[in-house]
């Protein structure tokens, strides 16, 4: 976690971007105590990587207008952040630079309900029977689009396919966003940019074990928990629940070590999620519970997690697993 700070923010405050600032004083010992709290905007310093042609608040700024209607409002409370404060001037940028459009007239129409529909067709002398895309179908056949327009003013906006290419030197930080890690921006894209070819997850899986090798030299048991515990999540969700399965069981056998060396339970709630993690991603790998138990071991032989593999270490997580589950063969 220290270098996590060190490398997001760095020595300096100059990447912090207060919005507002305000002192609190606090008595102790009949001497006040003044403590500044100011708003942290992080991503207003977010740099733009090499051959991107939009920065990444205009990225962020096409993904939030994508599907919203163009009569939405921005509350004034945006202009506390520097996306925010972006926003309304990036989409008029967006929209005049072919990044993003707004819909169709049949994507108009579509936005109201039947009734509505249905109204308009009848004062135009037209049929009101049929399904709502028939009932479309008959105004954009029969009815002038400039009369459709001026009856049908709201459209919803949408990212063009120029739109998705100028998103794509962004598109790791995106990934990192999209399964709840914990990289920051600047290091995402540092890394990106050393292989730009390789995939995101491939660069991200580098990322992860080179955090993780860290975690051992130092001896950091709590960062390398929950380390582990997101790239086993991260495994899962990207289609390889073998590698998920390594990462939580040696999340689980670490644990168990961490609380048995603090004297706490390992009957609790923690234990249970983490046992239950192991036996999903054991069930979506094709795994029985005999399969199971052999990876379990070999697992944790061959990475010995802070040194510690011993065959009565081994059990002991072994059975801690089954009690956990209530599996009793």
């Amino acid at each position: 976690m220290r270098n996590f700070l060190h490398k997001f923010f760095g020595h300096s405050s100059r990447n912090f971007k207060p919005s507002a600032q305000r002192t609190f004083p606090f008595a102790v010992s009949s001497e006040c105590v003044e403590v500044s709290c100011r708003h942290i905007d992080p991503d207003e310093e977010v740099p733009t990587p090499k051959g991107a042609i939009i920065s990444y608040l205009d990225v962020e700024a096409l993904k939030f207008w994508n599907g919203k209607k163009t009569d939405y409002i921005i509350p004034d409370y945006y202009q506390e952040t520097a996306f925010g404060r972006n926003v309304i001037p990036a989409r008029d940028r967006l929209l005049t630079q072919g990044f993003l459009e707004v819909g169709d007239l049949r994507t108009n129409i579509s936005l109201r309900t039947v009734p509505d529909i249905k109204a308009v067709l009848a004062e135009k002398g037209l049929k009101t029977t049929g399904n709502k895309t028939e009932l479309i179908q008959r105004l954009l056949d029969y009815v002038p689009e400039d009369e459709i327009e001026e009856m049908f003013p709201v459209g919803k906006y949408k990212i063009t396919e120029a739109g998705v290419r100028a998103m794509k030197p962004y598109s790791i930080i995106q990934t990192n966003s999209d399964h709840a890690l914990h990289f920051s921006y600047f290091r995402l894209l540092e890394e990106k940019s050393k292989t730009p070819e390789d995939p995101d997850n491939a660069i991200l899986t580098r990322m992860f074990s080179h955090d993780l090798e860290e975690c051992y030299r130092t001896k950091d048991v709590s960062t390398y928990l929950r380390l582990i515990s997101d790239f086993g999540r991260f495994m899962q969700e990207t289609g390889e629940p073998e590698r998920a399965l390594q990462c939580y069981i040696l999340a689980y056998f670490v644990w168990l070590k961490d609380t048995e060396t603090l004297n706490c339970s390992v009957t609790g709630p923690e234990g249970y999620y983490m046992a239950q993690n192991i036996e999903i991603a054991a069930k979506d790998a094709g795994y029985d519970l005999n399969m199971l138990m052999g990876t379990f071991q070999r697992i944790v032989v061959e990475c010995r997690p802070f040194g510690i593999s011993s065959k009565k270490d081994i059990q002991k997580a072994i059975s801690a697993f089954k009690s956990a589950l209530k599996i009793t063969n």
